[in-house]
């Protein structure tokens, strides 16, 4: 895949020239990050009118280079000031295409280079998991199931009807049996609507019992298929958690002070992925390079994915989903 740029930082002038970092009415504030500084106190950096403008570019620049079908991710750009100059920082989450890195963005934080087989393996693990998910979901003793079940309602709802219907005619005869029949055939014709009723309920109950023999295999591999998945969702999840230890410990974050420190030593809770996220990757790369940060914005780019849960903190309202023309 061609990058859109062969620097990692880009001169703001030639990044966006149309945008002018002095212009007030882009340094209207829309929302702001939080962190805390090396003395504990809670610190801001702000998205703004101009961090927003500055992603649409690089929303421009993705445009062209983008697959059909290739999954989304998330985005982020910072811009920063160093010697008196404005410069653009660009960084995506996680692995794009397989790589961590790429020509012209920011690279992932020290350190996991020290677990890329751990994470190769564990990948692998995890895309078996997700095709034996599939597998299980899209079985064949799952649609056969769904197919006899519909078959089977739909029949319900007939012999329901019919019976139904039988036994409101029998309770009309039943209305207009006194006065109208001498006592031996009344009798004779309450033990005839009695046997009927008898044979109705031994019709639906042998109805039942065909069904329930028909259903029954198919219904227990489904059980046994529905154990299968949340124990691999399960499993999933631990090996999910164990990498994301993993990489935790491993990696490295610069401060402002140009201090470092592991990034499972600096938080007490870190969420999943905090390491692969485009935030740490431009704000320690800024630190490490002599870059002031100035503003951030990220965006989801790609295809829709019903998995991702995102903040109105972490994806502005241009997100973008390339749908199927």
């Amino acid at each position: 895949m061609r990058s859109p740029f062969s620097h990692t930082h880009h001169e703001l002038t030639v990044f966006a020239p149309d945008l002018d970092p002095q212009n007030t009415a882009l340094q209207r504030i829309t929302d702001q990050y939080q962190g805390l500084d090396s003395n504990g106190q809670r610190v801001f950096l702000p998205r703004n009118e101009l961090s927003e403008a500055i992603a649409r570019r690089l929303m421009a620049e993705l445009a062209p280079l983008w697959e059909h079908d290739e999954e989304g991710k998330m985005f982020g750009v910072l811009l920063t000031k160093k010697s008196g100059q404005y410069w653009v920082l660009k960084a995506f989450s996680g692995l794009w295409r397989g790589q961590a890195v790429w020509p012209g963005w920011v690279p992932p934080l020290p350190g996991r280079e020290s677990i890329v087989l751990a994470e190769q393996e564990t990948l692998q693990q995890l895309e078996k998991i997700k095709q034996q998910l599939f597998d299980l979901a899209h079985s064949s003793s799952e649609k056969t199931y769904q197919i006899l079940d519909k078959i089977f309602q739909a029949q319900a709802e007939e012999i329901n009807d019919q019976l139904r219907q039988r036994k409101q005619t029998r309770q009309q005869l039943r209305q207009q049996l006194d006065g109208e029949l001498s006592a031996s055939h009344r009798d004779q014709t309450i033990r005839f609507l009695t046997q009927q009723s008898q044979q109705d309920g031994l019709r639906k109950r042998h109805w039942k019992q065909e069904r329930d023999a028909q259903l029954q295999p198919f219904l227990k591999q489904c059980q046994q298929n529905q154990t299968q998945q949340h124990n691999l969702k399960q499993q999933r999840k631990l090996l999910s958690k164990q990498l994301t230890e993993q990489f935790h410990a491993a990696y490295s974050l610069t401060n402002f002070a140009g201090r470092s420190a592991s990034l499972r030593s600096l938080l007490d809770q870190v969420s999943t992925g905090t390491g692969e996220c485009c935030a740490p990757k431009l704000l320690h790369y800024a630190a490490s390079n002599g870059f002031k940060p100035l503003s951030m914005a990220e965006f989801w780019w790609g295809k829709k994915n019903l998995d991702k849960r995102m903040s109105e903190k972490s994806e502005f309202k241009l997100t973008v989903e390339q749908e199927d023309e």
